[in-house]
């Protein structure tokens, strides 16, 4: 299993390796807050998530934004967990918002993307929230 540390200051991700549910799924863990928004939607740190790999070929068309948060994974090697809320098909630039009001919102270019994955499970790690 490899373990790879992401290089962003706000939210990092390890990955854990791939799923053993299905070959195009990858978990990650979370590490730091800037998916959480004090909601039962936050992301938050030590969790455990789960992506589901997103076909290059289908990046060109319109993403299923209103359902899934994604994992997106840049050039860089930087990783980061972001709700996407605007996907330009013409320039092929995704905005990404941070639940965490602390964190403003950036874009990106899919072309400086290597992978993107839909975060389809999340494994809550109580120890580490706030109750």
């Amino acid at each position: 299993m490899k373990i790879e540390t992401a290089e962003t200051t706000d939210l990092e991700l390890l990955e854990l390796g791939i799923s053993p549910f299905k070959e195009n799924e990858v978990i990650f863990e979370i590490v730091g807050d800037s998916m959480e928004d004090g909601t039962s939607r936050s992301l938050c740190n030590s969790d455990i998530v789960t992506g589901l790999k997103v076909s290059r070929d289908l990046w060109s068309s319109e993403l299923n934004i209103k359902h899934w948060d994604f994992i997106i994974v840049q050039a860089n090697g930087s990783k980061c967990v972001r709700r996407i809320t605007n996907h330009d098909l013409k320039t092929g630039i995704i905005k990404c918002h941070a639940l965490n009001p602390c964190y403003d919102d950036f874009e990106v270019n899919l072309s400086d993307v290597t992978e993107l994955y839909e975060l389809i499970r999340v494994t809550i790690t109580f120890s580490d929230r706030n109750n």
